[in-house]
């Protein structure tokens, strides 16, 4: 007999586990492109929607997993979507939230590290009476702790550790309120319907009345309650890190095979990942709830589209009728190609009032058709035979900008090499590992492919050549090959990428540092075993595998570089896929003070005088 309240449970549950990644990441989309104040003060803009979204598909399709600690033939990983991504976010959102950030973090993981030392002797050693009891008391002892501390201090130093004494709190409620709702199997880590829920929508609800109520028991945390979104987000996703797969650890079962065990092993449908944005969605209805519109008035202005796409957002208004949007896009779009322009040739700023093209070498024309644009534009008329001559103006103006600026950027050839040496210093402590590996490994075990010492050599080298990369371009700018080339990897004001941009850039390289790893590790098994089977089907070093490894080699690092190099050739400011979601680019170390005046030969025709 069908039981009609199961089937509904069964229904519903369904219905939520397929509907709800959509649902968060068209939140994440509407926030950062119809609010995107309120989302720049948020952290959550453009880049963290593609790192969210896009990178953690490519990461999620490719099984981007960290190996991070064997035993007794058991692998423990870190899914690069399903935690590290979520965790490196909430890292970075804390920075931008607390006074003395690094030094502030230091104390607030140290502390939350000793809590969840002992919630975990706890968890393994006590009874399940003792263990919550042992939990509550902790997370008091944490949230106390830095609450007293704080009142010895000086002003920032109250502020930072009672902004501490909060981010306890609200992590504290996670780990238990995840550890209550889940549970360890043999299968994994199992979260109860609808309960899981819970936990992540209270906290996001919760954060934004803590910030709300704290200055009026007398602690005064500085935060606007908009900091309640990152906080909620970065809070919820430690707490479920911590509460489920910490606390409610699968062990080491022992079975008959080896096993990996993968921390956010679902990609974008685990816990960890998924907990954080449904804080995150909390939080914002509560904050709107409460009708706090007011605190955006503080919130800086929005920077504004590059100048390519100010030119077509200005051709867009003209097109719906609206000329003058369309007149003032277009003479934005043209002053801030001509301003990016001097950022690359190391010029100066000029005064108010001074014509862009100052100290650069081109004809008087050009500058008097910026006068005239920039004139049309103060008072701008709603004509749209004139709307559409600044637009063709403003073109110019762009094209010309960027042709002038081109010679700063790397080139397809000079970055390839740079790759190429990078892949060079990444493969010689690979192929020690793929070495080591295929000689103590026996090649007719039936399970080789799928065993966690293939794994750990095939996905750990695309893993930690990943980071090679992003670590490189965050902390320096720049990786040893391109070092070597002379090149670096900077922003739109030539600073060094965010971490977060960083990540974003270099998530395509995960497809060929996957391909190489794999191709690495069967190729060093088919060295070490020319004559035998490997895994069942690989056939001997002058079997089908061979020609396998081969392909997949050509084609997960072939493909990406012809993709990347059409990129770039399309792109005006030579910008791959992944520097052109960053907001990043790659250019040469070393300009002179001014731009080649042969170029201006070859520009355009210049446009008809607004």
């Amino acid at each position: 007999m069908v039981d009609p309240g199961q089937l509904t449970s069964d229904v519903v549950q369904g219905a939520i586990t397929v509907l709800l990644p959509g649902l968060l990441w068209l939140f994440l989309y509407l926030l950062a492109w119809e609010e995107p104040q309120l989302a720049r003060r948020a952290g959550f803009g453009r880049g963290v929607f593609w790192l969210l979204l896009p990178v953690g598909l490519v990461a999620w399709a490719l099984q981007g997993n960290l190996p991070i600690f064997a035993y007794a033939g058991d692998l423990l990983a870190v899914s690069v979507s399903g935690a590290l991504v979520p965790v490196l976010l909430s890292v970075w959102l804390l920075t931008r939230e607390l006074p003395r950030p690094a030094s502030t973090i230091a104390r607030f993981l140290a502390l939350l590290a000793a809590v969840c030392a002992i919630d975990t002797l706890a968890v393994v050693y006590a009874n399940p009476l003792v263990t919550y009891l042992i939990l509550l008391m902790a997370a008091a002892a944490g949230i106390a702790g830095p609450y007293l501390l704080g009142r010895r201090g000086d002003a920032e130093e109250r502020i930072a550790f009672g902004r501490i004494s909060c981010l306890m709190l609200l992590t504290s409620g996670g780990i238990i309120g995840t550890y209550v709702t889940t549970a360890s199997t043999p299968g994994g880590i199992d979260s109860a319907f609808p309960f899981f829920l819970f936990t992540p929508l209270a906290l996001g609800v919760v954060s934004v009345l803590l910030l709300l109520l704290a200055p009026r028991f007398g602690r005064s945390t500085g935060w606007p309650l908009e900091s309640a979104l990152p906080i909620a987000y970065a809070t919820t996703t430690f707490g479920t890190l911590l509460g489920a797969d910490l606390l409610r650890q699968p062990p080491l079962y022992g079975l008959a095979h080896q096993v990996v065990f993968s921390i956010g092993g679902a990609g974008l449908l685990d816990l960890v990942y998924l907990s954080g944005l449904l804080a995150l969605v909390a939080a914002y209805g509560m904050y709107r709830l409460l009708g706090s519109s007011g605190f955006l008035a503080a919130v800086a202005p929005d920077p504004g589209p590059t100048p390519i796409a100010g030119l077509r957002r200005a051709q867009g208004f003209n097109r719906l009728g609206r000329p003058v949007e369309g007149i003032r896009y277009s003479a934005a779009a043209a002053r801030d190609a001509v301003s990016q322009l001097r950022h690359l040739a190391n010029l100066h700023s000029v005064p108010p009032g001074s014509s862009p093209w100052t100290d650069l070498a081109v004809p008087p024309w050009v500058v008097a058709d910026q006068a005239n644009l920039d004139s049309l534009a103060s008072d701008p008329p709603a004509d749209p035979v004139l709307a559409h001559r600044a637009w063709m103006t403003a073109r110019f103006l762009v094209h010309l900008a960027t042709v002038l600026g081109r010679p700063r950027f790397g080139t397809f050839t000079r970055r390839g090499r740079a790759f190429a040496i990078d892949l060079l210093l990444l493969g010689i402590p690979g192929a020690v590992g793929w070495v080591v590996y295929a000689l103590r490994t026996a090649p007719g075990d039936s399970n080789l492919l799928t065993s966690p010492g293939f794994f750990l050599v095939s996905s750990g080298f695309a893993t930690y050549g990943f980071l090679y990369f992003v670590l490189g371009e965050w902390l320096w700018g720049t990786s040893l090959g391109k070092r070597l080339m002379r090149l670096e990897v900077v922003n739109r004001r030539l600073g060094r990428p965010s971490i977060l941009a960083a990540i974003v850039r270099d998530v395509p390289k995960l497809i060929p540092l996957t391909a190489i790893g794999i191709g690495g590790a069967l190729a060093a098994l088919l060295v070490a075993h020319p004559y035998r089977t490997v895994g069942g089907n690989l056939g001997g070093l002058f079997g089908v595998g061979t020609f396998a490894i081969i392909g997949a080699v050509l084609l997960g690092v072939g493909l990406p570089a012809l993709v990347s190099g059409f990129g770039m050739a399309l792109s005006s400011e030579s910008q791959r896929l992944g520097d052109y979601f960053a907001g990043t680019w790659v250019v040469n170390q070393k300009v002179g003070d001014s731009v080649p005046p042969g170029v201006v030969v070859a520009a355009a025709a210049p446009s008809a005088a607004t």
